[in-house]
């Protein structure tokens, strides 16, 4: 089965509102804030679900922060998960580093 919005949204029930992940995001920037003070610390997105938490959290981090992004696949265009199939990888590298 082929999924498409209307579909998605009909079999969708809202979890958290906008105003609690805001709020999630502000409590966690707090803390990378708080424990990692001055250390350059590298935020890997995970595409593209991770968009919107990722560029919250990168705003309101006050430490040097390299930015890269991931992508991985598993639903093909379909409602149930199959094999991941990575279409990018990490471009940075990141032994060594705190993710």
């Amino acid at each position: 089965m082929t999924a498409t919005p209307d579909l998605l949204l009909a079999n969708s029930t809202l979890l958290y509102s906008t105003e609690q992940v805001d709020f999630a995001i502000d409590a966690l920037a707090v803390t990378i804030n708080q424990q990692f003070k001055n250390t350059e610390l590298v935020l890997m997105c995970v595409m593209t679900g991770g968009l919107y938490f990722s560029g919250k959290l990168l705003s309101k981090l006050t430490m040097p922060v390299e930015l890269d992004y991931v992508q991985a696949n598993r639903y093909q265009k379909h409602l149930t998960g199959g094999e991941l199939v990575w279409s990018k990888p990490p471009s940075l590298d990141i032994q060594q580093k705190i993710v």
